[in-house]
């Protein structure tokens, strides 16, 4: 029997990455708990160990694209620029408005 070090050790290197091989595992879990359909014979072992050993036997594909970070990150700064923008503008639009002071009261002269 494969010891789950050395399961995870093949899957570092047929991976490539550790974050990639983690975030695998860790959303696979989730759908086991979730309901998902075990797909290797379980013996009551955690969710995380069913699916690094669906994944060792080939029953799990891990998929990764190398662009998806990439668009995550440009679509956070495309937002972070509209909310900059939206606040230089209201920034400028309180500073432009003058100032309004209040009349002075009119007063009683007996």
């Amino acid at each position: 029997m494969i010891s789950n070090r050395d399961k995870v050790e093949t899957l570092l290197r047929e991976t490539g990455s550790k974050y990639i091989l983690t975030t695998a595992i860790f959303k696979r879990a989730k759908e086991l708990v979730g309901g998902a359909k075990v797909l290797i014979e379980d013996i009551g072992r955690k969710p995380e160990i069913l699916a690094m050993d669906e994944i060792s036997e080939g029953k799990v594909e891990i998929s990764y694209d190398p662009n998806a970070a990439a668009t995550k990150k440009a679509a956070r700064e495309a937002a972070a620029a509209e909310v900059e923008a939206a606040t230089a503008a209201e920034e400028s639009a309180a500073t432009a408005e003058p100032a309004s002071t209040p009349a002075p009261a009119p007063t009683e002269q007996a």
